[in-house]
């Protein structure tokens, strides 16, 4: 009997295996951002409080001369052609001199790497720092794309605890006690995500002290450093720690200039020992292979730093203008179960959950989803960044968002309440 065609189709049907370069669970934030985009079967308008896009902030744009800027340099046609590895030459000089009054060492245009946002700085990094099996300290809680970059690398997670009950602080001794033989740089995250806190000047001495001690250079992911909400905390970059340790600072304009998908971050190293010279070598090389931010927006980051001081008070007052919102709503409903503390710095609220106030409501991750479902508004739990029994909320909404959802969460948690 003749195969039918359909049957030599089958016969030839065959899968092919994806690599496992990564898991599911490598960033539990964006599966939550993703969850909350595609939820169904809800009666209400969904509230997406879990991804930080502060594109959802009312009325904030890149300033008006950024984007005049933008236009121009896009009728130049000036920057059609390749970009140079490294970035644009005005665009690391003008990050170089952004940071000159941060450093205690000089910075020049070669000690900064353009990148396709923080992300892809952090991927240069590691990969630049890190062979396959070679080791990272990681903050825990903290935030999950350290992980999953790290594990795409072939990179093993190592990680030192932050305390909860102390401001989640850096507690010295896990750093110590977590380091191994193939260890290459202890990753710190100031101001931090989720937790919102900035290192005081006496806590970056004693980090600082220990990596010194375990001769570790530091990688700073510093993207939070503009916006900070507490009047009375400042933000101390590491670059200032540059005369006695290494350091490779990240950050980038996604959250002032409200412009995630311009895609700009960067690298800029601090390190008076040359102790990273071979590093900045390879960083050199492995910027050929990725690929880079578009070079019109490069052309414009020199107007953007130029113009931060309005763009930082405007973004900053929203910011916090939605956290006292939400707080001064919850804490007026007298809900047991919530406690909303106000950040030092960031974009994002970490409410503690006491879930033996919440009948029904087991932890953390089935307060997230039961919220989503039951009253449509998204937020991700803490156990996205290693840690039980906290929620993210972002602040980057307009502040009638806000308040509705703090008036949502009230009404369940009221539903759910001991």
């Amino acid at each position: 009997m003749t195969r039918s065609l359909i049957d030599d189709d089958k016969a030839n049907t065959f899968m092919v295996q994806g690599s496992s370069r990564t898991s599911p669970e490598d960033n539990g934030v964006r599966k939550y951002v993703e969850k909350v985009s595609s939820v169904s079967g809800v009666s209400k308008s969904v509230i997406a409080l879990a991804g930080g896009d502060p594109t959802g902030l009312e009325n904030v744009y890149p300033p008006t001369v950024v984007r005049d800027k933008l236009v121009e340099v896009i009728h130049s046609s000036n920057y059609n052609s390749y970009c140079p590895s490294g970035g644009l030459p005005q665009a690391r000089a003008a990050v170089a001199r952004y940071y000159a009054n941060h450093s205690s060492v000089p910075l020049k245009a070669e000690d900064v790497f353009i990148c396709s946002g923080a992300a892809g700085a952090l991927d240069l990094v590691f990969a630049s720092l890190c062979n396959a099996g070679d080791s990272l300290l990681l903050p825990e809680p903290g935030f999950p794309l350290f992980r999953s970059i790290a594990n795409a690398l072939n990179i093993e997670c190592r990680y030192y605890q932050l305390d909860p009950t102390n401001h989640f602080s850096i507690q010295l001794d896990s750093i110590r006690k977590a380091k191994n033989e193939r260890t290459k740089a202890i990753v710190v995250n100031n101001p931090h995500n989720p937790c919102g806190h900035i290192l005081s000047s006496d806590e970056m001495n004693a980090v600082v002290h220990v990596a010194k001690e375990l001769r570790l250079p530091i990688i700073a992911d510093e993207v939070y450093e503009e916006i900070i909400l507490d009047e009375e905390s400042k933000f101390i970059s590491f670059l200032s720690f540059a005369r006695e340790i290494s350091v490779l600072k990240i950050s980038s304009i996604s959250k002032l200039y409200v412009a995630p998908g311009w895609r700009i971050g960067w690298c800029v190293i601090g390190d008076k020992s040359d102790s990273l010279q071979d590093i900045r070598a390879v960083m050199k090389r492995l910027s050929m292979r990725l690929i880079f931010p578009c070079s019109l927006t490069q052309a414009v980051l020199p107007t953007m730093l130029e113009n931060a001081n309005l763009q930082r008070q405007q973004v900053t007052r929203l910011i916090r203008q939605n956290a006292f919102t939400f707080q001064s709503i919850i804490q007026s409903a007298h809900i047991q179960g919530l406690d909303v503390s106000i950040p030092e710095a960031g974009l994002f609220l970490f409410v503690k959950l006491d879930p033996n106030m919440l009948t029904t409501i087991s932890d953390d991750v089935e307060f997230v989803d039961h919220l989503l479902q039951e009253q449509a508004v998204g937020v991700v739990p803490g156990q996205a960044f290693g840690i039980k029994n906290y929620i993210r909320i972002a602040l980057t909404t307009s502040k009638s968002n806000m308040e509705q959802a703090a008036y949502r969460i009230i009404h369940f948690c009221k539903g759910k309440c001991a």
